[in-house]
């Protein structure tokens, strides 16, 4: 437990790589404590005001590589981030919030690109 510490904090600063070297461990390892502390944090994460989506997309690297984040415009907060900006990211988006137990019935309002594949995944 003390050493997933470190390493949680130490990747806060460096990257993955440096701290794997730093620790003389397998960056698998250090991805795999990172991906379960951050699944965990993300379950008791209080949903219960998330009501206005915002979406929004930005360019990872030159040509058409984007990511799409989904977001609490209210909280001002980060909600879902996925490795496109097609429709099915809407799916993977629905099935993370099914998972976190949220009722995307409760959203009242979606602020989006008048994009055809975010206006069909709306």
């Amino acid at each position: 437990m003390l050493f997933e510490m470190v390493v949680l904090q130490l990747c806060r600063e460096m990257s993955i790589t440096v701290v794997a070297d730093f620790v003389d461990e397998w960056g698998k390892r250090i991805w795999r404590i990172l991906e379960h502390y951050v699944a965990r944090a993300r379950m008791n994460v209080d949903l219960s005001d998330f009501h206005t989506l915002g979406i929004d997309e930005f360019s990872i690297k030159k040509g058409h590589n984007y990511m799409s984040v989904f977001s609490d415009i209210d909280a001002a907060r980060v909600i879902f981030v996925a490795e496109s900006c097609r429709k099915e990211t809407f799916d993977e988006f629905a099935a993370d919030m099914e998972y976190r137990k949220y009722n995307l019935k409760n959203i009242d309002m979606v602020c989006c690109d008048m994009w055809d594949p975010y206006i069909n995944g709306v």
